[in-house]
Formats: structure tokens, sequence, C-alpha cells
């Protein structure tokens, strides 16, 4: 079956894991094949209350105790939580600007269904406005949304959804979402409010291990899409190639000095936006490829001399035909091997210890700094956020105007301009000078909205010493801060201990562009 689907569609899931920990290996696998961009879970395998076997660039969304109902959302999207209990987890996130409630709701056979509508009917009420993607195991039957006989959980969720006004997406021709040795059942359903054409729902024939289905949902959000938020990979850059295209790109682009602040703001950007997409091209022989295979944590260059070493040993040994020189080369072959095992686990070992040691930091910030960069620690998601008045937050732009406000307060004196100097007023800029500063830029640093690393930056420079020195002397000159490159990168890094519902509880850490910080350095020195 083909799940491809067009530019922007988010993609959704659902599926009930009858708490088998098989079914969660399969899941981490389809979670990465499909790319969701978030997915219902029902009666997931846990241990001590977590959840597992979910790929680390997720956030898990569940409640403390015995989760029967969880949503797993992508880390980058901006999410906040909104209800969790057992069996019914609320959340809001942000798909292309536009706000969108997901609910996962399990209602196990042997319960009432009341108590968990109940309580999202509270939640439609609340956000009445707002869409709605609810996915759920209901263990109730209709000819509606099935092939089996209205019963008394049917009839109560009809009723709810009528009172509701809100839409099942299931059809009586809608595979079966559960199927095992005593029939087929059609318990897992999609329900929408707000949402009008622009989702759908397929049953998938795929195995996942368990008796229930996986639904697949496609949802195509209003409003336009999310701006780029992506980098440069440095490891996916042809220099040679790079270096001709950003060296076009300027040529193109050489006189400045007449063009007005806002043609000059515009003319930057365009640069911007030319040599990003320039240095994201693939080079040809990775087109075909998936993302680059990252080594073990624990193999080393010495690992890789001795396997060669182990390799070529077995190829003499299985090539030699005399018999007495095939025992020797044997038993050079099964030493080697084994001193190459043995070198395996020696490595492991100590490499393990020092990655202990690496996330062992008596630093608070230390550690935190730590969670927020690196890739192998999970994001969770954020909390409704209480304001001076002692009210929570209802939605993610309410929280984040209350951080960003508490982090960053306006001021009310405020020049919107420096002036303009005459080229007498300040010694011009040398290009010794830029060019000690472009040399102390760091590798590996984070990079800002722009998207561009450093290493990149100095490759715009040594394109064009001529042009890149003119254009911050004109900038400086003229009293002109790019607009791009004052907008910054936001992290907000959690305090431990806190339970981050207050925003005294986040410390933040601002990354603007490498343009911005090479023309802030040029200034204050």
């Amino acid at each position: 079956m083909d799940y491809n689907v067009h530019c922007g569609t988010i993609i959704g899931g659902h599926i009930n894991l009858g708490n088998a920990k098989a079914v969660m290996a399969q899941l981490h696998n389809s979670i990465k094949t499909h790319s969701f961009d978030f997915i219902s879970l029902n009666e997931p395998y846990h241990l001590d209350n977590r959840i597992i076997n979910i790929p680390i660039n997720y956030s898990i969304v569940q409640s403390q105790d015995s989760p029967k109902a969880a949503i797993v959302i992508k880390a980058n999207y901006n999410s906040q939580l909104i209800y969790a209990n057992e069996e019914l987890v609320i959340i809001m996130s942000q798909f292309h600007h536009q706000n969108t409630i997901i609910a996962s709701i399990y209602c196990p056979p042997s319960n009432n269904i009341d108590n968990n509508l109940d309580v999202l009917k509270n939640f439609i009420i609340k956000y009445a406005n707002l869409p709605f993607i609810i996915l759920g195991d209901f263990n109730a039957k209709s000819r509606i949304w099935g092939q089996r006989d209205l019963d008394e959980r049917g009839s109560k969720l009809l009723s709810f959804c009528h009172q509701m006004d809100i839409n099942i997406e299931n059809g009586p021709n809608t595979p079966p979402t559960y199927s095992s040795s005593r029939g087929d059942s059609w318990v897992d359903l999609l329900i929408t409010k707000n949402i009008n054409d622009n989702i759908n729902m397929i049953v998938s024939a795929e195995i996942t291990n368990s008796d229930h289905n996986m639904l697949f949902v496609h949802y195509d959000p209003p409003g336009s899409m999310s701006p780029n938020t992506s980098k440069v990979l440095l490891w996916s850059i042809d220099w040679l190639k790079i270096k001709v295209r950003i060296a076009n790109i300027i040529g193109g682009n050489l006189i400045l000095d007449n063009l007005t602040t806002n043609e000059l703001n515009t003319k930057l950007n365009s640069i911007q936006e030319l040599i990003f997409q320039a240095a994201s091209k693939k080079p040809a022989n990775q087109l075909n490829s998936n993302s680059k295979k990252k080594s073990s944590f624990s193999w080393t260059r010495e690992l890789q001399i001795k396997r060669s070493k182990t390799r070529a040993l077995r190829r003499l040994f299985q090539k030699e035909k005399d018999p007495n020189f095939r025992q020797i080369k044997k038993l050079q072959f099964k030493h080697c091997q084994a001193s190459y095992k043995k070198l395996i686990l020696i490595t492991k070992r100590s490499k393990f210890k020092e990655f202990i040691n690496s996330i062992t930091n008596n630093s608070l910030f230390g550690n935190n700094l730590k969670i927020i960069s690196s890739k192998k620690k999970r994001c969770p998601i954020r909390k409704p956020i209480i304001n001076a008045q002692g009210i929570p937050s209802k939605t993610i732009d309410e929280s984040n105007s209350e951080l960003l406000n508490y982090h960053f307060p306006w001021f009310n004196n405020i020049s919107n301009s420096i002036g303009i100097y005459s080229q007498d007023d300040f010694n011009q800029f040398t290009m010794q000078e830029i060019e000690a500063i472009i040399l102390s830029i760091k590798p590996n640093k984070a990079v800002g909205v722009d998207g561009l690393p450093g290493e990149l930056i100095k490759e715009i420079f040594f394109a064009n010493k001529k042009w890149f020195v003119e254009l911050f002397n004109i900038l400086v000159g003229r009293g002109i801060f790019p607009v791009l490159w004052k907008i910054a990168r936001v992290v907000l890094i959690g305090k431990e201990g806190k339970n981050l519902d207050h925003p005294s509880h986040f410390r933040p850490i601002c990354i603007l562009p490498c343009w911005g910080k090479i023309l802030d350095k040029l200034i204050s020195d």
C-alpha cells in the first residue's frame, strides 16, 4: 500500500499494542519507516510506568501511573500538555502555525465509557473553535463504523458525537481494526471536529505483531508551512562545488552601496537563502542513500585496524591449499580473531565508562546544557505556564508569550536608529581585522535560524574577501543591523527539580546567526 503524501501533510497514526513487548519493537521500526509526526498508543508496554522502545527524537506524553493511553509526537513540534490520566491523554500542537488538539483515549471493555467521554466533553467545549483529532480504542460497536450491530457503548458514543457535533471518520466499509482467531471487530476509531475535508484515514494491512491493525491519518492543516528550521549538514557538503556556487552567488550581488536599508535587508536575505539552498544539495553519490551511518561510540581506529588484519588472515587461510601451511595460517587467524574479540570487550567497557563520566557533572547548568544539546536525550513536552495572576495558559501562543515576556521584557525607550555616519566618523574595518574574527569562529557551534554554520561563513569570506569587508563597513557606516541577523533561536532549559509550569523555572539561551555574531564583535571591539 502506498502511504506517500504531498509535502506539508501531517502523518499521524494509532494502534492498540496489547501491552506486548514484541509489538513495541515492531512499532519502533514503523515509526522510523513512515516518519510519523504523531501517533496515538493504547495499552503500550511499559517498565516502571515508562513506555519503552520509542525513537529518541520523539516526545512521549503519558500519565505517571500505569499508562493505557499515550501520544508520541516529534520533539521539534511546539506542543503543550492539556490533560493526562491513565486512559486519556490530550495535547495541543502547532501544525503550520495552526493550534490543533490531539487526544488518545482507551475505553476498556470492563469500564464505564461515560467517565472518559465526560472528561473529553469538557475539553471539546473549552477549545470549541480549534481542530480536534481524537484517536482511540472505544470498544464500541455500530454499523455506522463497522459490521457489528449497535451495542450499549456504541449507542452512548453516537449520542456523544451528536451532542458535541463531531464526526466519526470510520465508515461501514472500513476494514476491521481488530482481527484475531475470535473474529474481526471495528473498535479503533478516528473522531474529528473542525477539520472539514482536510483529513483521511487508512487501516493498514501491514504486520504489527498485534491483534489490532494500525490506523494511518493524513491531515492537511490550514495555514502556511512552518519557516525553515533546518540546518546545513557539514558532512553532506561537496566543498569543491559549494566554493564555486558561493563565488557565483556573491559575484551576482556585488553592488551594495547604492541600496536602501530595506533593499539591503532583502538582498542579504536572498543571498543567505541561495547559499542555504546551494549547501543543502546533496552530492550525487549521496542522493540515493539514506542518512549517513554513524559508528558506534565504542568503535575506534585501533579496532578498525585489528578487524582488517583479522579478515586478511582469514582470506589467506581460506585460500591456502597446502595442508601444512593451511594449519599454520588457521592458527594465526584464530589467534588474531581471539585477540580482536578480546579488544572489542575491553574497548566497550572503557568507552562506556568514559560515556558515564561525560554525563556526570556536579554543575546544574552543565547537566541541563548537555540535555539540550545532546541528541541522545528525550525532550519532554511542555506544561501550561502559570502567569503572574496564577492563571495557567490555555494555548501554546499564550505560553510562548508568557515565557518571552518574562525573560525578555520590553523597554519603552527604544531608538530605532543609531544615525548615519560619514566615512570620516569612524575608521573602516580592515581585511585583517575581519579575517581575525572569521578565523576565531569555533567549529561545530550551534547555528541560528539561518541554518548556516560558521564553517560555511568562513567559505563565504574566502570566496570574496573584498565584498565581505565592504558589506560590514556599509552596515556599520549606515547604522544597519540586518533584521534576519537579530532573530534569535531561543532554547529554554528547565531547572532541575522544578515543575516547569512557571517562567522562572526555565533558563533561556539565545542562539544568533553567525553573521550577527561577527557584526556584534566588530562593533564591540
